[in-house]
């Protein structure tokens, strides 16, 4: 392991509150005094803060970064171009300005430079829909990557009253799920009418993955993400046209090169299907092995947020 420092640069998607942002981004540099931090900020619900610190870069990308949508990978690799072209840095980590630290950052960036590769999950995905009632082979959620999806408005309404109609639609989408089908994207865009592609642009060799969208990559993996998912090149214009693409297109394109050295998230989400304490769910994100814990806006106590800051800059 090198005792070198590493040049980390820790992207952070936002659209939380300043004070939530400050909290944050302050962390990560005690945490890592070596790295800087890239705020790309999503400034329609809260202004960004401002910071007196040359290594913290702060700018509202004007995109319309709903859950869900491309425009949350399209900002992700604009701002891992703007790390690359301003910090050359050896890590880059993507983070949500949900986040928290929970391990010493210095010491994580240095082993996983040292270890050579990224971290992340991507586990591969395959489907084969059926006409009829019957159910498709394997895991459905590869709708999303193999199919051509467009919003629909008109059928969103329908399918959020949930009567006689909306079953109706579902129905038939099963029916049809060979050539046509349809998505509920409830936490962002609602109903999507999808096309299933002629030629799929996925194949045993290159396969489709699904995965955590918190990675850290290293050199080689942010110039493949760079370069395969640039303007115009064939999986951006693949995912452009996709539904949660967070969750596979970054994934996709490194796996295809190599497996991950760390398969796990960098960002540790709580479960949100059983109660916890808050010594509980301090635990849960500190026994994760993750370096950041998410969600961390939802904890009442201030006293958790506070333990982290110990723990990541002891541990």
């Amino acid at each position: 392991m090198t005792s070198q420092p590493v040049t980390a640069a820790y992207v952070v998607l936002s659209h939380a509150s300043a004070d939530r942002l400050t909290q944050l981004v302050t962390a990560i540099r005690r945490s890592s005094p070596h790295s800087w931090v890239l705020v790309a900020h999503d400034g329609r619900a809260a202004p960004p803060p401002r910071f007196d610190d040359d290594r913290v870069q702060v700018w509202t990308h004007g995109l319309a970064t709903d859950w869900g949508s491309w425009e949350l990978v399209e900002a992700t690799v604009e701002a891992f171009r703007r790390a690359r072209d301003t910090v050359d840095p050896d890590l880059v980590v993507l983070v949500s300005g949900q986040c928290h630290p929970a391990v010493d950052l210095a010491a994580w960036e240095r082993d996983l430079v040292s270890a050579g590769g990224w971290q992340g999950q991507a586990r591969s995905i395959d489907y084969r829909p059926r006409w009829g009632r019957a159910y498709g082979v394997g895991d459905d959620v590869m709708t999303r990557y193999a199919y051509r999806w467009h919003r629909a408005p008109l059928l969103d309404a329908t399918l959020r009253r949930k009567g006689r109609l909306a079953r109706a639609v579902w129905a038939l989408a099963h029916r049809t799920e060979p050539l046509v089908s349809v998505r509920m994207v409830a936490r962002g865009r609602g109903a999507h009418l999808g096309m299933r592609r002629v030629r799929s642009p996925f194949s045993p060799g290159t396969s489709c993955r699904l995965g955590s969208q918190w990675v850290a990559v290293d050199r080689t993996g942010l110039h493949q993400v760079l370069t395969e998912l640039s303007p115009g090149a064939p999986l951006e214009r693949v995912y452009r046209h996709t539904i949660i693409p967070d969750e596979s297109a970054l994934q996709t394109v490194l796996a295809r090169h190599r497996p991950p050295v760390v398969a796990r998230s960098v960002s540790h989400r709580l479960p949100e299907d059983r109660p916890q304490s808050w010594q509980e769910q301090l635990d849960d994100i500190v026994g994760s092995g993750s370096p950041f814990g998410r969600k961390v806006e939802d904890f009442v106590d201030p006293a958790v947020l506070d333990r982290l800051d110990r723990v990541s800059r002891t541990a």
